[in-house]
C-alpha cells in the first residue's frame, strides 16, 4: 500500500498538467514522508521527481521554502551502497546547485557534509558519481560570502578523498581546480576596453591591463590557510601532475589558485616545501605552446549572457561580482 501511494504521488507531480494542481494541494510535504519510508524505490522515485521540479520555473520560488534539501540530504545519507537512490539524490543535488538561487541553502542545510559522509564511508563507488559531486561543489563554491561554511563542512576532505579513492578523471580534475580557485579567492582585473571589432583589445595595448594587488582579506586567509593546511594544495599538484597535458582550463585555475596563495606570506616557506615551483614550472612549460592569446576568455565555459555582457563592454570584470562572467560561467559546467 506504501509504495503505490508513494508512487501515486512521484507520478502526479512528474505530470505537467497536474504539477501546480499537487504542489497547491501540499504534495511536497507528502514527498517528505515519502523519502523517509524503508522502501529504496520510493527513495529513488523522490529524488527524481525533485529533479524535475526544480527545473520548473513556476516552483523555484516554493522550492526554497519547502524541505527538499533536507529530503534529499536524508535520501543520500541513508542510501546504500552503489543504489540508483544515491546516485539520483547526487544529481538532483547538481541541477540544484546550477540555479544560483539554491546554492546558499544547499551549502547551510549540509549538501557539503553529506557528500564528505557518502564519499568517506565508501558509497561512491563510480566516477559518474564523483563527477557529479565535484560539479556541484564546483558550482556552490562560487557563494564567496560562504567560504567559511564550505570549509568548516570538511569541502577540501571531498576534493582529497575523491582524488585518493580514483575516482577523479579530466573532468573532475578541472571542476576540483575551479573549486579550489573559487576558495582561495579571485584574482580582479580592471575591465579590458574593446577594439573595433568589439573584442577586448591585445597585443601592444596589454599595458592597459591592470591587475590589482590587492591584500587578501581575513576570510581569504583563513581559506588559503585551510588549502594548504588540508592537502587541497598537493590535491592540485596531483591533478596537474596527471591531467595536465592539453588542459588549457586548469593552467588558467592553476595559476590563479598560486596567485591567491601567494598573497598570504606566512604560507610562503610550506608552498616552497609542497612543490610550489614545481606546479609553477608546469604550468609555464606546458601552457606556453597553447595559449594563442593571453588574455582572451575560455570559450568553452561563456555562456550567452557573458559573452553578451564582453562584447557590450557592461562587464565590470570583477570576479567576486554576481554578475561577472566568472558568475554567469558558473552555470555552464557540463
Amino acid at each position: 500500500m506504501t509504495i503505490l501511494v508513494g508512487t501515486t504521488v512521484c507520478n502526479v507531480l512528474f505530470g505537467d498538467s497536474t504539477r501546480k494542481l499537487a504542489v497547491d494541494a501540499g504534495a511536497l510535504s507528502v514527498l517528505k514522508v515519502i523519502a523517509t519510508t524503508e522502501f529504496e524505490e520510493l527513495r529513488e522515485s523522490t529524488a527524481r521527481v525533485i529533479m524535475i521540479l526544480v527545473d520548473d520555473k513556476w516552483l523555484q520560488s516554493r522550492l526554497i521554502n519547502e524541505p527538499v534539501v533536507s529530503i534529499l540530504v536524508y535520501v543520500l545519507e541513508d542510501a546504500k551502497d552503489s543504489t540508483w537512490s544515491l546516485e539520483c539524490a547526487v544529481k538532483a543535488f547538481s541541477c540544484f546547485a546550477k540555479q544560483a538561487i539554491f546554492r546558499s541553502t544547499l551549502i547551510e542545510k549540509g549538501c557539503i557534509a553529506a557528500f564528505v559522509g557518502a564519499i568517506i564511508n565508501g558509497r561512491v563507488t563510480t566516477i559518474t558519481v564523483a563527477e557529479e559531486i565535484c560539479r556541484c561543489l564546483c558550482l556552490l563554491s562560487y557563494e564567496n560570502e560562504l567560504v567559511g561554511i564550505m570549509l568548516s563542512n570538511h569541502i577540501l576532505v571531498a576534493l582529497y578523498c575523491i582524488y585518493k579513492g580514483n575516482l577523479c578523471d579530466s573532468a573532475c580534475a578541472n571542476m576540483m581546480a575551479i573549486t579550489l580557485r573559487n576558495l582561495s579567492g579571485n584574482i580582479e582585473i580592471i575591465h579590458r576596453p574593446l577594439d573595433i571589432n568589439g573584442r577586448p583589445e591585445t597585443g601592444r595595448n596589454r599595458d592597459t591591463f591592470e591587475k590589482l594587488s590587492v591584500p587578501a582579506t581575513r576570510l581569504e586567509v583563513k581559506a588559503c590557510e585551510s588549502i594548504v593546511k588540508q592537502e587541497g594544495f598537493r590535491v592540485l599538484g596531483w591533478i596537474l601532475r596527471d591531467f595536465h597535458v592539453n588542459n588549457l582550463q586548469l593552467y588558467r585555475s592553476t595559476a590563479m589558485i598560486l596567485h591567491n596563495l601567494c598573497k598570504v606570506p606566512e604560507l610562503h616557506d610550506t608552498l616552497i616545501e609542497q612543490g610550489f615551483m614545481d606546479i609553477v614550472r608546469t604550468v609555464v612549460v606546458a601552457a606556453g605552446h597553447l595559449v594563442q592569446d593571453e588574455y582572451e576568455d575560455d570559450d568553452e565555459y561563456i555562456d550567452s549572457e557573458d559573452a553578451t555582457a564582453t562584447a557590450t563592454g557592461t562587464g565590470t570584470g570583477n570576479t567576486t561580482n554576481s554578475n561577472s562572467p566568472s558568475r554567469t560561467r558558473a552555470n555552464t559546467i557540463t
